[in-house]
């Protein structure tokens, strides 16, 4: 990964529900999701990670997730294909965005869904999740576009609807899941590719402990992660840093879904 891409919160709200997790009687603390905004970018700062900003945009208020709008790999942008129609122009925006860099914009037929949530790269493997927002059928396109393999993981629940929000790998060994979140043929793949699951539990969830950031043995996570997850991740990552994320599970996401990674 040679950087990460973010969007400072200046427009963030909750304006719509597209998902469990949105109430637009529960609306952002704008002033807080500037200061929970500031403290990641100061965590990155330490870890020496570069990352760009996009310019905000009012029409968009869910554009501060930034991974949701595709994925960036090499000289190719995979481009978004999102399900609901108020977050299609965040796609747009991370297109110009990739444009201007000199990426080449790869994008799924219409009516084949996939949103950037939804895969997973650690090193070499690659992890789709598909169901409640990205389409099964994206799988082929994307293996083709990148000239990779992918596992493919079927996501059937309500709340935990992108990959990132209930998978994270953590070395090639290990990975943690909401196993609730999975099906028994996701769980079963998973155990074939990876030795060891680390299952979150119910309270852990509820911070969306699986949307980390895993950067070069580092991991950055959801303030509020239990003691007994922490200790179970510490023999696998060299530091772990935990950011305040409270405005951003309002929308359903936190760290990881906030940083869209671009990866060389």
């Amino acid at each position: 990964m040679k950087k990460i891409l973010l969007c400072p919160p200046t427009y963030y709200d909750i304006k719509y529900e597209i998902n469990p997790w949105m109430d637009i009687d529960n609306p952002v603390d704008r002033s807080l999701a500037q200061e929970q905004y500031e403290r990641l970018k100061q965590t990155y700062n330490l870890l020496h990670v570069p990352y760009d900003e996009l310019l905000p945009n009012k029409d968009v208020p869910d554009q501060v997730f930034t991974t949701d709008t595709g994925h960036a790999e090499g000289n190719i942008f995979i481009r978004a294909n999102f399900k609901y129609d108020e977050r299609k122009k965040e796609a747009e925006i991370a297109e110009h965005y990739f444009k201007t860099k000199g990426y080449s914009i790869h994008t799924l037929p219409e009516g084949i869904y996939f949103e950037g949530g939804d895969l997973l790269k650690f090193e070499d493997t690659y992890i789709l999740g598909w169901g409640k927002r990205t389409s099964k059928e994206a799988k082929a396109y994307i293996e083709k576009n990148l000239d990779v393999e992918i596992i493919s993981l079927e996501l059937p629940d309500e709340a935990f609807y992108h990959l990132d929000t209930c998978v994270a790998p953590i070395t090639k060994d290990v990975v943690i899941a909401n196993m609730e979140a999975l099906t028994s043929e996701g769980i079963k793949s998973l155990k074939h590719h990876f030795n060891t699951i680390i299952p979150t539990t119910k309270e852990d969830n509820e911070l969306l402990a699986c949307n980390l950031m895993n950067i070069d043995g580092k991991a950055v996570l959801t303030q509020g992660i239990s003691s007994t997850l922490q200790a179970e991740l510490r023999p696998y990552v060299d530091l772990i840093n935990t950011v305040p994320m409270s405005e951003y599970i309002k929308g359903g996401g936190s760290v990881h879904c906030v940083s869209l990674e671009i990866f060389d």
